[in-house]
């Protein structure tokens, strides 16, 4: 039962209509209303009354109702571009990061807080979710389902809780995701209910969208939710049926398409709504694909590790197709991944943890002096009792001459920092990598990244047994080439042993000569202090678009019908034809190219006969054919016929009397040959003849024929039945594929 409507005789109209469904299908039948995520839970105008309803209340309290039917898309995020958003400023990598999204399903907008206006959201000031005396805050949370779901409901009219609750008993009825999804679009999740249709006036992009293409999101989207409601910890138990919540394996998620992948959507002939796919909730197409996070952990296991080794918490996306066409250690698969996708494997307490490039930095380190000391004079005048203990104050790391360092440690030649650029000719001018098409027939294909203003000319190309979409493909490309140019600066530093919680792949900044530079750490050796490697990084070039859509090629599958076959006992038409061999013809749509005719004397042992090359022209009569003159033009007879392939046109009077547009027509007493010296097209395959010759070659006692007849245009695609003399009489079996 789907409704818009969020009025008292909306709900009083449900009711009666879930009444009428249940008697006619019974007891056993579930009946639910799918509400919308932003009307299950109440209704509280904003009209400064102060009033607040649990409008649907009537409707799940009702007995002919099973379940609280909620069409899930709650935003999981409020991610902005660049990273000084307040979510980036959290430290939070990227929208896609699961763990982001996760703690948004009981948090963040509409739970924590909502935007009073779309100024506000621009702004991001955001409103605490609040509720005064009452204390009771899940009221007005849309995602609060678990105290919606536990307390009893009390009105609140004009603002003053009513005594008596609502019809709802807590915890008397499961709760269904009747839709769940999120558009594979960039940002999705800060608004995955909005759709994108140009063709459509309710289209639009999620909030701070650019409009890319980001299946990534999507994954992740659903991954968070369906992993937050797998916990039962986040899915309690009824203390009435004994059953979850949630009832997660009843929930559907939005949408599949019975369409075929990969003919939808790349058909956009068949389909129209093919080229909505790109940026849609639609699963097809993508769900079959492996998460990379899942993939690195089974080739992990595969190598011998237990799953307490792996850490894959840090990867997002998915994978399309892997070839391992060898015996190759899954390291190998491994980095090859890592190069195509960007990511880094280190170990940290004992475990392998896998993690995208590009996020957040971790610490942030200064080799100024004075700013070094500037921050130890601020904290000590506070006239604060100094704590000794270890970590509690700064370090000042003094190089041999008793010259402060910063917050670095000077190495044995008294240097704190060492930087190191490579020249631009060793570096790669372009990248050229070649994968396969994941959204066609996995054609190879090729995709390109190059950086123009540069002295470089070297070129550097790369394989992956990989199958993605191209665009995907394309961007990671110009990643890996921004990450090389950014790369190109090296610093090489020592640490105090403090600073032991830094690991490889961490992001640091790094304070030098006035300039943040940012550094993804490579490498640390440990000793009295920690020598550690890093290259420079330039977080922002790594969210780049993806590269053009370009249309993939699908290959239609052809299946060939059996052909139409007829046999036309007529005249021979030329001297060299024998007299007793009929003339046979063919046609089919699609034509395969050539039908092949056996013959058998019985059921089996079928031998070829002849192959037809050609496909016979062959109609229908729309009017009919009325017996005519012989020997002379029959001026009088117009005649209407369409046919299923191949075309007429009008001839001269010569051409005629040579044998052109000669049409052989079935009437009850046999075939008329007859020919027409005017053809004109009045509509699709449909032509009007005119000045007609009759029963030719003796066929004048099969003139006249009713609509609806056959008619077939004698030409080169009928050809003569190899029959022998002999066989006359003799019944024989065809066959035609």
């Amino acid at each position: 039962i789907r409704s818009g409507a969020s009025t008292y005789p909306a709900v009083a109209a449900l009711r009666t209509l879930a009444a009428d469904v249940r008697a006619i299908l019974g007891p056993a039948t579930k009946i639910s209303y799918a509400a919308d995520w932003s009307e299950y839970f109440g209704h509280q105008p904003s009209d400064s009354s102060g009033d607040v309803h649990f409008h649907l209340d009537p409707l799940w309290s009702d007995p002919n109702i099973d379940a609280i039917g909620i069409d899930c898309y709650w935003p999981l995020s409020d991610w902005r571009d660049g990273f000084d958003h307040l979510d980036a400023r959290e430290g939070w990598a990227a929208p896609q990061d699961r763990a982001y999204l996760r703690g948004n399903v009981a948090g963040g907008e509409g739970y924590d807080w909502f935007y009073a206006s779309d100024a506000n959201r621009a702004a991001q000031v955001r409103t605490p979710i609040t509720d005064g005396a009452h204390n009771k805050p899940w009221v007005f949370r849309f995602k609060d389902l678990r105290n919606w779901w536990s307390h009893p409901h009390f009105d609140r009219p004009g603002g003053v809780e009513s005594a008596i609750p609502t019809a709802w008993v807590p915890q008397s009825k499961p709760v269904l995701f009747t839709e769940l999804g999120c558009p594979a679009v960039d940002r999705g999740a800060n608004q995955p209910n909005v759709f994108y249709d140009p063709k459509s006036s309710e289209s639009h992009l999620p909030h701070f969208s650019r409009g890319w293409r980001d299946d990534a999101i999507q994954r992740s989207y659903l991954e968070a939710m369906l992993g937050f409601w797998s916990d039962p910890a986040n899915n309690p138990t009824s203390a009435i049926t004994s059953q979850p919540m949630l009832d997660l394996a009843n929930c559907a998620v939005w949408t599949w398409d019975a369409r075929p992948h990969p003919a939808f959507p790349a058909l956009t002939e068949v389909w129209a709504d093919g080229p909505n796919w790109q940026l849609g909730h639609w699963l097809t197409g993508r769900l079959g694909a492996v998460s990379l996070a899942a993939l690195v952990r089974d080739l992990c296991r595969s190598a011998g590790m237990a799953d307490n080794q792996i850490d894959t918490s840090g990867l997002w996306g998915q994978v399309e197709g892997l070839v391992i066409s060898g015996l190759d250690a899954p390291r190998g698969s491994i980095m090859m991944l890592a190069r195509h996708f960007g990511f880094d494997a280190t170990e940290s307490e004992g475990r392998i943890c896998f993690a995208l490039r590009g996020r957040a930095p971790v610490a942030r380190i200064t080799t100024d002096p004075q700013a070094a000391i500037s921050g130890l004079i601020d904290w000590t005048d506070t006239g604060a009792p100094l704590d000794w203990t270890e970590g509690a104050l700064p370090l000042i790391w003094l190089d041999g001459d008793g010259l402060p360092l910063g917050e670095l440690v000077a190495n044995p030649r008294g240097e704190a920092l060492e930087l190191t650029r490579a020249q631009e000719s060793e570096l790669p001018q372009a990248l050229k990598w070649q994968i396969a098409r994941s959204d066609g027939d996995y054609d190879m294909t090729a995709v390109e990244a190059r950086r123009i203003t540069v002295a470089s000319a070297r070129i550097a190309s790369d394989s992956f047994p990989l199958a993605v979409p191209p665009e995907d493909a394309e961007r990671r490309c110009r990643r890996a080439l921004v990450e090389v140019w950014a790369g190109r600066e090296t610093a090489s530093f020592r640490l105090p042993p403090s600073q032991l919680a830094l690991d490889p792949g961490d992001a640091i900044d790094l304070d030098h000569d006035g300039r943040a530079l940012r550094f993804r750490i490579t490498r640390i050796a440990d000793s009295d202090s920690r020598l550690v490697e890093a290259l420079a990084e330039d977080r922002e070039a790594l969210d780049l678009p993806p590269g053009s859509t370009t249309p993939a090629r699908v290959l239609r599958p052809i299946t060939f019908a059996p052909p139409d076959l007829m046999f036309l006992d007529i005249p021979a038409l030329l001297d060299t034809d024998a007299a007793h061999q009929p003339l046979v013809a063919a046609s089919a749509r699609p034509w395969p190219g050539n039908v092949a005719l056996y013959v058998s004397a019985g059921s089996d042992g079928f031998d070829l006969v002849t192959l037809l090359p050609r496909r016979a022209r062959m109609g229908r009569l729309i009017t009919a054919v009325p017996p005519g003159p012989l020997g002379r033009w029959d001026h009088a007879t117009v005649v209407d016929i369409v046919l299923d392939h191949g075309a007429l046109t009008s001839v001269t009077d010569l051409d005629l009397l040579a044998g052109a547009n000669l049409l052989a027509v079935q009437g009850p007493s046999g075939w008329e040959l007859l020919q027409a010296r005017e053809a004109t097209l009045i509509g699709p395959g449909q032509y009007r003849l005119r000045q007609l010759l009759r029963g030719q070659r003796g066929t004048e006692s099969a003139m006249g024929a009713a609509p609806g007849s056959l008619l077939i245009a004698i030409d080169a695609a009928c050809q003569r039945l190899p029959v022998a003399l002999a066989a006359l009489g003799q019944p024989r079996t065809f066959r035609a594929g």
